[in-house]
């Protein structure tokens, strides 16, 4: 059996393994369907359209690491930023198949070159990364206290707010530097060299193989720090200005389970689970783990489980919308591709 085989059956074993951990997770919690049918129908409608604000800032800071003649209106690249996730979100591997997916479609509308694709899907990677830290490290702050007193009890060990905070602090600090050297077009070689030093005479071969093409991807990536320059803090800050967005569908949700949320409170349990998330990326849409993490997060706030039962569901729920608009996204780009 050759090794993406058994790569493909370990990630469809982790993503099983995951739904029926997250199957078991609803059903101990003691959620009802009475308590479902009890959720407001203001709040799945504020719900949907605080997520369509922070898809549309994802897609804003994605065009931004884009050439301005490369770059489709804001529409279009909504419709294909939707399709390539639900690719992401759904398959085992789909982080693959979603970026493939939406350079594929960019190189048809607009003749962007694969080495170009490959740069911007660095810098975005990056800048989302970046984000992402500065998101988990400020909810970190804010719920130190709370996880210094009840970190044993919510998380098996003492000490996990030292932990979370000082990981992601030193995880934000490298992905800072990491972008200093892309810019001096020398982050992925170095890399890529040091993976060639693995014992493995088969990876060793696959990697210098390759090693042309990510110098090429070096080069190309540096240039497009250079000239994307006066875009970079844009799009820094559209991606910062969704993960906040993220911190209302937390707040929007709590506030409709009939409990009594802070910000404080939304923006703690938003940001620290989107780190569990980002820890089981192996499985799509890291179910299982990251809504284990919001069973810890809430039991820090005594919230009853069958309250965070449902809004586990209820976030799950939205997510399963938005892969339908995906995939719906896919079959009319299709059409239009056909026409």
């Amino acid at each position: 059996m050759s090794t993406s085989s058994k790569l493909s059956i370990g990630r469809a074993a982790l993503a099983i393994f995951g739904l029926g951990y997250f199957v078991h997770l609803i059903l101990a919690s003691g959620v009802s369907a009475g308590m479902i049918a009890e959720v407001g129908g203001w709040a799945l409608a504020a719900l949907f359209l605080v997520s369509l604000a922070v898809n549309a800032m994802d897609t804003a800071g994605w065009a931004r690491s884009l050439a301005s003649s490369r770059r489709p209106s804001l529409g279009p690249l909504l419709f294909l930023r939707a399709a390539g996730e639900a690719l992401t979100s759904s398959l085992p591997g789909g982080l693959v198949l979603g970026e493939a997916y939406k350079g594929m479609i960019l190189t048809r509308w607009k003749g962007v070159s694969l080495s170009e694709l490959g740069a911007s899907l660095v810098l975005v990677k990056f800048g989302l990364a970046i984000t992402q830290s500065a998101f988990v490290v400020t909810g970190a702050i804010i719920s130190y206290d709370l996880l210094r007193t009840q970190s044993s009890a919510s998380f098996g060990t003492v000490g996990a707010e030292r932990w979370i905070l000082g990981a992601t602090l030193a995880v934000g600090i490298g992905l800072v530097l990491g972008l200093v050297r892309i810019a001096r077009g020398r982050a992925l070689v170095a890399t890529w060299s040091l993976l060639g030093r693995l014992p493995s005479t088969s990876v060793r071969t696959w990697i210098a193989a390759r090693a042309d093409r990510v110098e090429e991807l070096d080069r190309r990536s540096a240039e497009l720090m250079r000239e994307r320059r006066g875009d970079l803090l844009p799009m820094l800050g559209f991606l910062g200005l969704g993960w906040i967005l993220m911190v209302g569908e937390s707040y929007i949700l709590l506030y409709a389970l009939g409990l009594d949320p802070t910000l404080g409170m939304a923006f703690a349990v938003e940001s620290l689970g989107s780190l569990f998330r980002l820890i089981f990326f192996m499985v799509p849409s890291g179910i299982g783990g990251q809504d284990a993490s919001y069973f810890a997060l809430l039991r820090l706030y005594r919230v009853p489980d069958a309250s965070i039962g449902l809004f586990v569901l209820l976030k799950r729920a939205k997510e399963l919308l938005w892969i339908g608009i995906g995939l719906a996204s896919m079959l009319m780009l299709r059409k239009r591709e056909a026409s």
